[in-house]
């Protein structure tokens, strides 16, 4: 314990922890918007943030676009700063930075080296930075699901009844943005049973000071946690009709995990990480040799495995999926650390040798996939049906073609997203068919089709060629 306070000065830990949150700003904020949106920002946009910027509130349309929480913020900053891809990803990036900050408030669990170590992965993981610079909700969740844990600790420890309001409202919050918070609180919900059976003495204490928050006090927890959810869930209670939706979500959310276009096998997350993100796995392997026998860190451990066994049993997976089982490894590596640099103190230099050198492979791999192959479909590994940089070409060639709001645009394509979104301008609509027939839609000045709904292409067109998503190509045919 004496090495724990005493192994770093304050001052030192300050420096070092505000050098890491000022790094964590530079990589997320660097050239936010240098990757085209992606098929599910504009969805996003389109049927959530412009919907509450316009109307104030969003129609719900079910588990598969998870929760309304993160769209009012998205639609307060594109108010703010304006329509564009940096607006829409900036709240993401914010809460990226601030889940780094709340780490600090694991001090006393995970000691000084411990937060600088989590911190530090944290703010490189090529993982985390990436998915903190787009308008999708694992930036917000991670946050928000790090202050629930933090606010549980308080909890656990003094069980007020002010804290208990607090974690009701937080809960509310996590289920407006994410619905595997029912996997996160399936796990904590084991533990606590399994320790509660283990430790049979402590469970007396536990007892003993649950019972003095009143039946009511639960009762008026419970109450917060419905009215703070129905508050966001239905924009303000101006669409009740959002209540409908829910219940199918359980139906959605089963099916979703067995029978998906997203199906992986088992150690798809295990070897993606091993691919980008080997200096965290490292490091957070070791906290499972290394680690202080104390409630929390066995809570880490026991998290840790569960959370990566579950998520690898569910068949749907998706890149993005890997924020979730890459947090509690990356807190795994404070534990590891703090119990290595306090206990093994003639080794203490080796070890922040090899600790700096698994955060420097991390950050090259950062750099790397977030910026030098950011839109290389083929060397980038983090990015998932990712929108081609051709759809700025895309729209650059519009401008020179004289484009504006009066050009009447057709898009016949099966899948259009994200083009709503950088169409939106022009006089744009959208349709279904199997063949273009240009004389059933004459009055187009230009045609946005895929090349294989085209038997003929009519004189007077100009025709362009361009590719939405890997090897998704369409054709953009103007009348000359």
């Amino acid at each position: 314990m004496i090495s724990r306070i005493k192994g770093m000065p304050d001052r030192i830990f300050k420096v070092i922890f505000l050098m890491i949150i000022l790094f964590s700003i530079l990589v997320r904020f660097y050239s936010l918007d240098n990757i085209p949106l992606h098929h599910d920002e504009a969805v996003y946009y389109s049927h959530y943030a412009k919907p509450i910027m316009q109307t104030g509130s969003a129609r719900y349309l079910g588990t598969e676009y998870h929760g309304l929480f993160i769209h009012y913020i998205v639609a307060l900053s594109m108010m703010i700063f304006g329509k564009s891809v940096w607006a829409m990803h900036f709240p993401a990036a914010l809460f990226g930075v601030l889940t780094i900050c709340l780490l600090i408030f694991l001090k006393e669990h995970i000691g000084k080296i411990g937060v600088l170590v989590s911190a530090a992965f944290l703010a490189v993981s090529p993982t985390f930075v990436f998915y903190s610079r787009r308008y999708q909700p694992h930036s917000f969740y991670i946050f928000f699901l790090l202050l629930f844990l933090i606010q549980m600790l308080r909890f656990v420890k003094e069980f007020k009844v002010k804290d208990l309001y607090l974690l009701s409202v937080l809960l509310a919050v996590l289920i407006n943005i994410y619905e595997t918070i029912v996997v996160e609180l399936f796990i904590a919900g084991l533990f606590c049973y399994v320790y509660l059976f283990l430790k049979k003495e402590e469970t007396k204490t536990i007892v003993q000071k649950i019972r003095r928050i009143k039946f009511m006090n639960v009762l008026l927890a419970i109450g917060i946690f419905v009215l703070v959810f129905s508050i966001i869930h239905t924009c303000l209670f101006f669409r009740i009709t959002n209540f409908g939706p829910l219940f199918n979500a359980f139906t959605d959310i089963s099916q979703k995990t067995v029978s998906t276009g997203h199906n992986k096998p088992f150690f798809y997350f295990i070897l993606l990480a091993m691919k980008i993100e080997i200096g965290a796995l490292i490091a957070g392997t070791l906290g499972f040799l290394f680690f202080r026998k104390k409630d929390f860190s066995v809570f880490v451990i026991f998290f840790t495995i569960m959370n990566t066994l579950i998520f690898s049993l569910i068949s749907y997976k998706t890149n993005w999926m890997l924020t979730l089982v890459l947090f509690p490894w990356i807190i795994l590596a404070g534990i590891a650390a703090d119990f290595i640099f306090s206990k093994y103190h003639k080794a203490r230099f080796f070890f922040v040798m090899f600790i700096t050198l698994l955060i420097g492979i991390n950050l090259f791999f950062s750099i790397q996939q977030n910026h030098v192959y950011a839109n290389d479909f083929d060397k980038n590994k983090i990015g998932y049906v990712e929108t081609s940089i051709d759809v700025d070409r895309l729209m650059e060639d519009l401008a020179e073609m004289g484009a504006d709001k009066e050009t009447r645009i057709l898009v016949t394509l099966s899948d259009s997203w994200p083009l709503p979104y950088y169409l939106e301008k022009y006089a744009d609509e959208y349709i279904k068919v199997d063949k273009l027939d240009f004389d059933e839609y004459p009055d187009y000045d230009i045609y946005i089709a895929e090349e294989n709904q085209i038997d003929r292409l009519p004189q007077g067109f100009d025709k362009q060629r361009y590719e939405l998503r890997e090897n998704y190509y369409l054709v953009l045919l103007k009348r000359k």
